[in-house]
């Protein structure tokens, strides 16, 4: 309680100094009120609250349980829309200090099918040894601008998106005009971010946004005198970050008709203009059929780890099967995703084919998640490989390719 004080204290006096002191103070004291607040988080997840979760599961018929340690409030309300068909019921077991975690899973696990832990990254090498996924609860995306600009022939959805760009005869401006950016924030960003994401958003404040803007910009699409979107710019030495999207009104019809897209097209436009070499263009799940995912991977865009100094980008979930049922199988295979491995970005893809996978099946997975920044892929079937698809992954070089049988063994 004398730590949230003394941060609502400092808050409060920060917002009453000049923006000018605020600009040349901030960047120098954040780092470390940020490394003080990570180090708290760290300590505070020696013991971890337990949850018993039960419900319809989205992908079998039966009932889905799941142990839950830690709160997971980033990628929780995500992974669980994945896993269940309507909110499933929660009990909670107490609390349990991390190093008996183990021990409490193996003799208490009352017919659980599933293991999560959601834990600061600081947990990943404890989450390995006990044999976990550890999946990354925010993935960045970075384009470089060094490279020739996105434009026809990369994708059809991105070849369609540059089509409406046209169409509408957008056009940006970019401003610093404090009024413009309130209007933004009110009329743009928190009705959109509302439509869109609901429970599962984390909507940032007035006062977060409020200092990068003022470290920053704010570029506003038009399209004759209406304005519908925007996109609060952060700079920093060679790179432009595009923290947070609005679309005004939230309206959908506007995305419909590319209105982010747009907004997309003018930063990298307006960033080459001003000799930025890198576009930071935030953050989205780690799941490679999530729309914003794809969407990111149509412009060109390499997906790493998040640089950015928040709680959220530094947390991980640990995911570990426990008594497998073919509903979870079909939920790994629908939901393939990004996993850390000894600090590396790597691609798990599942498989639920009848038949052994052949080259051409690999082939065609790999050709369809492929993106830059991802290290390796470990394709698992529950069928097995053919030898020329075995000897065909073993042959690539470097090799990007791992084949793997699903047993009881394997994530179990």
């Amino acid at each position: 309680m004398a730590l949230l004080r003394a941060q609502k204290l400092l808050s409060a006096l920060y917002d009453r100094l000049p923006v000018g002191l605020r600009n040349c103070f901030g960047p120098v004291l954040e780092p470390s009120y940020f490394s003080i607040k990570r180090a708290m988080s760290i300590l505070s997840q020696l013991n971890l609250p337990a949850y018993r979760l039960q419900g319809k599961g989205r992908w079998g018929e039966g009932s889905l349980t799941t142990l839950l340690f830690g709160e997971g409030r980033g990628m929780l309300p995500y992974i669980l829309h994945l896993l269940y068909d309507e909110r499933p019921k929660r009990v909670k077991l107490g609390k349990i200090f991390i190093g008996n975690v183990k021990s409490y899973i193996k003799s208490n696990n009352s017919g659980a099918n599933l293991i999560l832990i959601g834990i600061d990254e600081f947990y990943v090498r404890f989450l390995s040894r006990l044999g976990f996924m550890v999946i990354p609860e925010w993935v960045m995306f970075k384009l470089d601008l060094t490279k020739p600009f996105p434009g026809e022939g990369r994708s059809k959805g991105l070849n369609n998106n540059l089509r409406k760009v046209r169409k509408y005869k957008y056009t940006y401006e970019v401003t610093n005009d404090f009024a413009k950016f309130k209007d933004f924030y009110y009329r743009m960003y928190l009705p959109y971010a509302a439509n869109k994401y609901g429970e599962l958003s984390l909507v940032g404040g007035f006062r977060d946004l409020r200092k990068i803007f003022e470290r920053g910009a704010l570029l506003l699409v038009n399209r004759g005198d209406e304005c519908i979107a925007g996109d609060l710019l952060q700079m920093d030495d060679k790179t432009i970050s595009a923290r947070y999207t609005g679309i005004t009104d939230g309206k959908t019809e506007y995305v419909a008709q590319g209105a982010l897209a747009a907004c997309y097209y003018f930063v990298i436009r307006w960033a080459r203009e001003k000799g930025y070499t890198w576009i930071d263009f935030g953050h989205c799940r780690p799941f490679f059929n999530d729309g914003v995912f794809m969407h990111k991977k149509s412009w060109g865009m390499e997906v790493m780890k998040s640089a950015r100094p928040m709680l959220a980008t530094k947390a991980v979930f640990g995911m570990k099967i426990w008594n497998c049922e073919k509903g979870l199988l079909k939920f790994l295979a629908k939901n393939p995703f990004v996993v850390v491995q000894e600090g590396i970005l790597k691609g798990l893809i599942f498989s639920c084919k009848e038949n052994p996978l052949t080259v051409q099946d690999i082939l065609a997975c790999y050709r369809m998640y492929d993106i830059h920044g991802i290290d390796s892929f470990d394709i698992v079937s529950a069928q097995g490989f053919t030898q020329e698809a075995k000897e065909f992954a073993f042959s690539q070089s470097p090799q990007r390719l791992y084949l793997k049988c699903f047993t009881s063994n394997t994530f179990f």
